[in-house]
């Protein structure tokens, strides 16, 4: 069953003019862009290669 309330992120989209929602979702990408100016992002491929790393090391601890 899907779930009718919007995600948290969302909640300040739901129920306004078309206008206000994009003054939201402006509004949105400029809190998300200043976060990752300050704390830095990653690439997919970051990401990926730190998962199989990780998982390497699992299954090393695993097998003695």
């Amino acid at each position: 069953m899907t779930d009718p309330d919007p995600p948290q992120q969302l909640e300040p989209l739901a129920g306004k003019s078309a206008e206000e929602r994009r003054r939201a979702f402006t509004e949105m990408l400029r809190r998300v862009e200043e976060e990752a100016d300050r704390e830095g992002t990653v690439t997919l491929d970051e990401v990926v290669a730190e998962i199989e790393q990780i998982i390497a090391e699992a299954e090393q601890r695993r097998r003695g």
